[in-house]
């Protein structure tokens, strides 16, 4: 077991640390080629809303749904050894309208399983799973959804029976605000068999900045959704 979870969590700090290089080369491209062209970054974002009408009526994989009825969509518009690309759409009344983000998770491909935001609507989060859904990545936007960032948090590391750790919360499930701070709960994957006092647990993390870093603080009782 603690090789197989070392090996997890080495894998998703390699998949964070190559989408970090691909953000930055992607900055940078993006950056050279408004500065030859002398375009302003909101001639940029008109462009970026251009959706084709193919994906109008394209499913979503999660949505959160907006106070003023409108839909974030989730949409898997490709497929590529049985993982999905997504690009984040707007809906209204039903219907995709406009590209909100060409490339949600940075060029990688998986699962979306969930998109929420904080009651200011601008900070939000969102979990691609991948590994055939056997790990999580956490997303943070500050913008709506218009940019994200990967964002990896600490490992909490449990005691195996022969002495040995390993770290069982690889599964980004729910963020949420309780009085200023953001907490979030990380499961353990459709394989975890880690239990406490014969309770299958979660672990508990806190974040005093929106969730740009967080920290263990210990463990919840799995509620069974994930």
């Amino acid at each position: 077991y603690n090789a197989v979870y070392r090996q997890v969590e080495q894998d998703s700090l390699e998949m964070w640390q190559q989408q970090e290089e691909r953000a930055e080369s992607s900055a940078g491209t993006s950056a050279g080629a408004e500065e030859e062209s002398g375009e302003s970054a909101g001639t940029s974002a008109e462009i970026l809303e251009e959706m084709p009408e193919i994906w109008r009526d394209y499913e979503a994989d999660c949505f959160y749904q907006r106070k003023d009825g409108s839909q974030l969509r989730m949409v898997g518009v490709d497929r590529a050894a049985g993982s999905s690309y997504y690009v984040l759409l707007e809906a209204v009344d039903g219907v995709n309208t406009s590209v909100v983000n060409p490339d949600p998770y940075l060029g990688s491909g998986g699962y979306a399983k969930w998109i929420d935001f904080l009651e200011d609507e601008k900070t939000g989060f969102s979990c691609l799973a991948y590994s055939g859904g056997s790990r999580g990545l956490l997303y943070r936007t500050e913008d709506g959804g218009r940019s994200f960032q990967a964002v990896t948090y600490p490992s909490a590391e449990m005691e195996l029976p022969d002495g040995s750790l390993y770290q069982p919360f690889i599964m980004p499930e729910k963020v949420w605000e309780e009085e200023g701070r953001l907490f979030m709960r990380a499961g353990q994957g459709p394989d975890g068999d880690h239990y406490e006092d014969g309770v299958k647990v979660c672990g508990l993390y806190e974040s005093q900045d929106r969730g740009k870093n967080w920290r263990y603080v210990g463990t919840v009782e799995a509620d069974g959704s994930f």
